[in-house]
């Protein structure tokens, strides 16, 4: 639906709750906001994929626990990639993922001004450019060698105790963002080393980049960036540049003018 200057365009939505009263409190809250139309509502991960496939609503408002399944069980199924509202009715709960299209988490019971605050979110998310016009930031001068970082409008800024989701396959990870090693570039994808795991996640490292903190995540060439906590030994390499060990168990390569950055870093 098209908008005009003095009104906000309608995004379409599913609400998905098992727990009828909450689900209808929700959607009770909702109808302060005209510019969300519910198309529907589910109580269960099969009720929602049927109702997500016939109507392909824009938003989500997903409850993480299902019965007998999670709203992650849900959306790995799913062959596009609405926006999210999560609800949960615990506090610790608040999951990240570098896949999904995430705008915020709501703590039940959902008071109107968290509500708010999300649908603050959103609407300024809407306002922005989409995926296809991001703007770039360029490369620091001196590093024209590395790619652009993109500025992505739905960004959601990570920080290193973020507890993330991350798929592989059929199986979901959950992880926290100080326990990741290392993220390589992989044409489109980006694949995430931690622990014994290295799946693949369907973004651009620059993508990721944009959303992880800079102080603890170190871009040592085009392709990959480290956890500055996970260096376990630096050692010099025959190209002026670092050999690096990372925990657990990894090796990579520093190019040359990314090393002499590295070095200030580390005060080395």
């Amino acid at each position: 639906m098209n908008s005009t200057p003095n009104q906000e365009q309608v995004i379409t939505a599913i609400v998905v709750e098992d727990v009828e009263i909450a689900r209808e409190g929700l959607v009770a809250l909702l109808k302060a906001y005209p510019q969300i139309h519910i198309l529907g509502q589910a109580g269960t991960v099969a009720e929602a994929l049927a109702l997500i496939e016939k109507l392909k609503p824009e938003l989500l408002f997903l409850d993480i626990h299902l019965p007998g399944q999670s709203a992650f069980d849900l959306l790995v199924q799913v062959d596009y990639a609405p926006k999210l509202i999560f609800t949960t009715a615990y506090s610790d709960y608040a999951l990240k993922t570098f896949d999904f299209n995430t705008i915020d988490y709501l703590l039940k019971p959902i008071t109107r001004a968290r509500l708010k605050s999300a649908i603050d979110k959103l609407s300024a998310l809407n306002q922005m450019p989409t995926a296809a016009d991001t703007e770039a930031i360029p490369a620091e001068k001196g590093n024209e060698d590395l790619p652009s970082v993109e500025r992505a409008s739905d960004a959601e800024q990570l920080l290193m105790d973020s507890r993330l989701v991350i798929r592989d396959n059929d199986e979901n990870h959950m992880v926290a963002l100080s326990d990741i090693a290392l993220l390589e570039s992989c044409k489109n994808h980006t694949r995430v080393y931690f622990d014994e795991s290295k799946p693949f996640v369907h973004k651009a490292l620059s993508h990721i980049e944009a959303r992880i903190p800079s102080k603890h995540f170190f871009r040592i060439n085009r392709n990959q960036i480290v956890n500055l906590q996970k260096i376990t030994q630096v050692r010099g390499n025959h190209n002026s540049g670092y050999e690096l060990s990372l925990s657990p168990a990894l090796n990579v390569t520093v190019s040359r003018r990314q090393s002499i950055v590295l070095k200030d870093i580390l005060s080395f």
